[in-house]
C-alpha cells in the first residue's frame, strides 16, 4: 500500500522534471505513466535508498529511448512500417 501512495505522491513531480527535461508535454506525460506502471507491480522501490531518484532515472532512461525511437502506440496508422 505504502508503495502506491509513494509512486501517486510522486507522479507530479517526476512528470514536471522529464517537462523541464525535455520541453515536450507528451513525452513527459507518456514517460511518467509508463515508468509509474512498470514499477507499480515491482517491490525494486522499497529495495533501494531514493525511490524518486530512482524512478527519475528510470523515466529518464524512457523518455530518452522513445525520444530516439517512438513506442509503437504513437506511430500512425498511416505510416508505413519498414522491415529489413
Amino acid at each position: 500500500m505504502r508503495e502506491s501512495a509513494e509512486l501517486t505522491h510522486m507522479q507530479g513531480e517526476l512528470q514536471d522534471y522529464l517537462l523541464q527535461r525535455f520541453g515536450s508535454v507528451r513525452l513527459a506525460r507518456w514517460a511518467t505513466r509508463e515508468t509509474l506502471r512498470r514499477l507499480s507491480g515491482s517491490p525494486i522501490l522499497e529495495t533501494v535508498g531514493n525511490p524518486y531518484l530512482y524512478a527519475v532515472g528510470y523515466a529518464l532512461s524512457l523518455a530518452l529511448k522513445c525520444d530516439a525511437e517512438p513506442p509503437l502506440a504513437t506511430v500512425s496508422a498511416a505510416a508505413p512500417v519498414l522491415v529489413p
